[in-house]
C-alpha cells in the first residue's frame, strides 16, 4: 500500500532553503495568513460543549474546559508554531497564494517517510487516542489533518472531546508517580492545544490542509524573527533532518517552463535529489 503525499508549496527562495537546510520553517500560529485560524478553533471548542447537555459524565469540567480554553487564547499560544502542507499537489488556490509575480514549486513528501524521519531525530510515540506525539528535547510536534467546520457544525470537535478524554486514564498510567502534569487540569490544557488548532472555517475546505503543530517548550531562546515587511513574524527552525523524503516538484505556471525545470534539475542533482522527479503543473495560470 502506497503512502499518501503532503505538499508544501513555496517560491523558489523557500524551496532552495528547504534543500539547504534540511527541514523547515515554523511559522508562529496567531502570524499565518488568516490570524482568526486558532479563535475560530477555539469558538468551536466551546460550541461543542452545548452537544454535551447535562451529561453528568462531563460537567464536572466543563469550567475546566473553558479555563483551559481562555488560558491558550491569553498565554499559550505564541508558543505554537505550524509548518503547513495541502493534499493536493496541483491546486491553483495555492499557485495565487504561494507563487504570485515569482515561481512556485509544490514539493510532494512522502507522509510516511517525512514522520518517520521525524521520530527518527527525536523520542517518538502514539496515544492511545490515535494523535500522533513526537517528543522532542525542546518540542513537541502533532501531525494531523485540518478539519473544516463552521462554528455551529461542531459534533465532530465533541466527538474528539470524547475520544481523549477516555484516553485521560492511560494517559495518567503512564506517567510516574511522582509527576504532577497527570492532573485534569493539565490534561485538559494539553486536549486543548491537541484540538483547536486543527479546525478552520469551511469556507477554506478546498485547500486541503495538513500540519505540523510544533510545540515550543523553551520559549524565546529556540525562537527566530524574520519581517514581511508589515510585521515582524517569529519562526522555529525546524532544520538538519537528514534528505528529505520528496517524491516529486512540480513546476508552477510558467513563462519558460524549460528554463525553470533545467535550473531545478542541475539543483536537485547537485543535492543529492538526482531521482527526484521534476513535473509541470497542468493548471493554465499566470501570477502577475
Amino acid at each position: 500500500m502506497s503512502s499518501e503525499i503532503i505538499c508544501h508549496y513555496t517560491n523558489l527562495a523557500g524551496f532552495k532553503g528547504i534543500i539547504n537546510s534540511e527541514g523547515f520553517w515554523a511559522t508562529q500560529l496567531s502570524f499565518l495568513n488568516d490570524k482568526s485560524e486558532l479563535e475560530h478553533g477555539l469558538k468551536c471548542a466551546i460550541k461543542a460543549l452545548d452537544y454535551f447537555g447535562d451529561d453528568e459524565l462531563y460537567n464536572g469540567w466543563k469550567i475546566d474546559f473553558e479555563f483551559a480554553v481562555e488560558e491558550l487564547r491569553t498565554y499559550e499560544m505564541n508558543n505554537l508554531f505550524v509548518i503547513c502542507f495541502c493534499r493536493h499537489k496541483d491546486l491553483l488556490s495555492q499557485w495565487r497564494g504561494y507563487g504570485g509575480s515569482q515561481q512556485g514549486v509544490s514539493i510532494v513528501f512522502d507522509e510516511d517517510l517525512l514522520l518517520e524521519m521525524l521520530r527518527r531525530n527525536a523520542a517518538s510515540g502514539e496515544s492511545s487516542s490515535g494523535f500522533l506525539e513526537i517528543h522532542l528535547d525542546k518540542y513537541s510536534v502533532g501531525a494531523k489533518d485540518v478539519t473544516y467546520k463552521e462554528i455551529e457544525e461542531t459534533l465532530t470537535i465533541k466527538s474528539q472531546i470524547i475520544e481523549y478524554w477516555k484516553s485521560y486514564g492511560d494517559f495518567k498510567e503512564s506517567l510516574d508517580e511522582d509527576d504532577n502534569s497527570g492532573n485534569e487540569s493539565n490534561y485538559l490544557k494539553w486536549l486543548v492545544k491537541s484540538i483547536t488548532p486543527f479546525f478552520k472555517h469551511k469556507g477554506f475546505e478546498e485547500e486541503g490542509e495538513f500540519r505540523f503543530l510544533i510545540r515550543n517548550y523553551m520559549e524565546l531562546g529556540s525562537v527566530s524573527f524574520r519581517d514581511n515587511g508589515m510585521l515582524i513574524i517569529p519562526y522555529m527552525e525546524i532544520i538538519n533532518l537528514g534528505q528529505l523524503p520528496i517524491k516529486e516538484v512540480i513546476i508552477g505556471p510558467s513563462e519558460d517552463f524549460e528554463s525553470a525545470h533545467r535550473s531545478l534539475k542541475i539543483f536537485l542533482d547537485a543535492k543529492g535529489y538526482s531521482s527526484v522527479k521534476i513535473s509541470k503543473s497542468e493548471i493554465p495560470f499566470r501570477g502577475q
